[in-house]
C-alpha cells in the first residue's frame, strides 16, 4: 500500500505570503489557472474569482493542492 506523503499546509501559507510579497506572479498553466510551488514536492493549482463584496483581498479558488500528482 502507498501511501502520499503531503508537504506540510504551513509550509504551504509561507509560501503564499512570500508570494503575495513577492513582484514576480506565478505563472498560468491553462487559461487563468496558476500553480503554486512551496515546497519541495509541494504543487497547488488555483484561479482567481469575482472579487467578494467589502474585501479588498483577491478572491482564490482553490482546484487541487498535493503533490506533482496534481497535474494528472
Amino acid at each position: 500500500m502507498h501511501t502520499a506523503v503531503l508537504p506540510s499546509p504551513v509550509a504551504l501559507v509561507k509560501a503564499l505570503i512570500a508570494r503575495q510579497r513577492s513582484p514576480s506572479p506565478s505563472r498560468p498553466s491553462e487559461d487563468g489557472v496558476f500553480d503554486l510551488r512551496w515546497a519541495r514536492g509541494g504543487r497547488a493549482l488555483r484561479k482567481y474569482g469575482t472579487g467578494v463584496p467589502n474585501r479588498a483581498d483577491p478572491h482564490i479558488i482553490w482546484l487541487r493542492i498535493g503533490t506533482y500528482g496534481i497535474y494528472r
